[in-house]
């Protein structure tokens, strides 16, 4: 397989030029990726939350598309955000299982075609700023060796404290508790999120209550460094992701307590981004679109402290119910895209060829892909059809896989409860979101449907499934 980091950066180079030549109009669409960590899909005003602020997500939500039924592939962050950087299954890639924890040394193997290197190819300047997960026990695995000339960010969740895998910047800020106003942390007291900027870490721990703050101004100022040549921003908050924090301009400000701080923050950035495209006049041609990995997290509460909602849904973060890998969804592409909301069947993996043909990138022969291009759909009037016959979901803590759905049925095998019997589930979303009604033995035809793709799909996946990076 051709080596892809030099493919890319060779193809860059010949495609930069006529890129930077072209107006703004002309050139291919910016596309900035926005992708909240642990994000509820009723925490924002446009998704029925009445409690939590989010003005500027709305505006998106008024006038662009928001999904009502858009999946990620799994509804953990590693396997999550897989799909969402190759457009393939987890399980193709082998990330289907867990996450990547600071002392694991696996992660998305170098050869696989990251949404940075497809970009990168067709001549955009490519940005991280923001969570990775997919890997750091190696140099070749993080993002400025995986299509991203530019990296600031965490490798991995902000609860992870230091690897000793990662290189340090001489002279690196460190303090010896955690820095910033932090609410809610599930190991309370540990030393939590570690900043890199490239390949080296540059403090540790960060002041968590300015993650969201300087994120925001630093895709602000790539924004405008790069205002005559076409970009990719993938934004990647670690927020609302335990230990949730915020600056002191939102701290205490929500009525949803510590949580919806965070999430308004959040808000906060949307706004700070939209702005910057309007003055820079890059607004007619600039895709945004704004996305949670997963559902929210389910570890409780605390005193001062609310977890994200998902409801209707049922589940949290870590499960196959509706609740863990339904989340928001909006893609805002004022005079490309018509407002309105699309109930059709969507994936996170659909994300990497719809970039890829806005920019006129062709997609790679060697591989295969499993999501589809949905923008000539979306640019339609149809709003109700699904991009996918099926489909699949796949367990968290074995990788098995879980369940299959077509189009509003959908079969699990899998927990009722944690650490509880497997039980085979059957439910019509149509006639219950919930997942309240166990219709399987009303439907034995459509279970054996429903059986039958799952394994056959499974089948395919151990035979194509292609490698990790791990090292020994």
């Amino acid at each position: 397989m051709m080596n892809k980091v030099n493919a890319a950066k060779l193809f860059g180079l010949m495609m930069g030029a006529a890129v930077c030549a072209a107006s703004a109009d002309e050139r291919p669409m910016n596309v900035i990726m926005i992708y909240t960590d642990d994000q509820g899909y009723n925490d924002l005003g446009c998704y029925g939350s009445e409690m939590i602020r989010t003005p500027n997500i709305d505006r998106m939500a008024a006038e662009g598309v928001r999904f009502t039924d858009f999946n990620v592939m799994s509804s953990k962050c590693t396997p999550s955000r897989a799909a969402l950087m190759t457009g393939c299954y987890p399980r193709r890639v082998s990330l289907q299982r867990g996450v990547v924890m600071d002392g694991h040394t696996h992660g998305l193997h170098p050869d696989e075609i990251t949404m940075g290197d497809q970009m990168k190819s067709g001549g955009y300047a490519t940005a991280l700023f923001g969570k990775w997960h997919l890997g750091h026990a190696d140099r070749s695995m993080l993002p400025q060796q995986q299509g991203f000339d530019v990296f600031f960010g965490l490798p991995y969740s902000n609860d992870m404290k230091l690897s000793p895998l990662l290189e340090l910047k001489e002279g690196f800020v460190e303090r010896d508790h955690a820095a910033g106003g932090v609410h809610f942390q599930r190991r309370s007291g540990l030393p939590q999120g570690v900043l890199m900027e490239g390949d080296v870490v540059i403090e540790y721990p960060t002041d968590q209550s300015m993650l969201t703050q300087r994120l925001t101004k630093r895709a602000q100022s790539f924004i405008v460094d790069h205002k005559d040549q076409s970009f990719f921003i993938y934004l990647a908050h670690p927020m609302p992701h335990v230990p949730v924090d915020a600056s002191p301009a939102f701290a205490g400000k929500s009525p949803f307590g510590p949580y919806g701080d965070a999430v308004e923050e959040l808000d906060w950035s949307v706004g700070e981004i939209l702005n910057t495209l309007k003055e820079e006049g890059l607004d007619k041609n600039t895709l945004v679109v704004y996305a949670s990995d997963n559902g929210p997290w389910g570890y409780g509460k605390a005193p001062d402290a609310k977890v994200g909602l998902a409801h209707p849904l049922r589940g949290t973060k870590g499960t196959v119910f509706e609740g863990g890998p339904r989340v928001p969804c909006i893609m805002w592409a004022p005079e490309h895209l018509p407002a309105r909301v699309y109930t059709g069947l969507v994936s996170n993996m659909d994300l990497f060829p719809t970039f890829s043909a806005l920019a006129g990138i062709e997609l790679a022969d060697d591989r295969e892909i499993d999501g589809k291009n949905i923008w000539p759909l979306l640019r339609s009037e149809v709003t109700d059809e699904d991009v996918h016959e099926h489909l699949f979901y796949y367990e968290d803590r074995h990788g098995k896989i879980a369940g299959a759905r077509q189009g509003s049925w959908k079969y699990v095998e899998c927990e009722v409860k944690r650490n509880g019997p497997v039980v085979p589930q059957l439910y019509n979303l149509a006639e219950d979101i919930g997942e309240q009604q166990n219709v399987l033995k009303q439907h034995p035809e459509k279970v054996r449907q429903l059986r039958e793709a799952m394994e056959k799909f499974d089948a395919i996946m151990e035979e194509e499934a292609r490698p990790v990076l791990r090292i020994e």
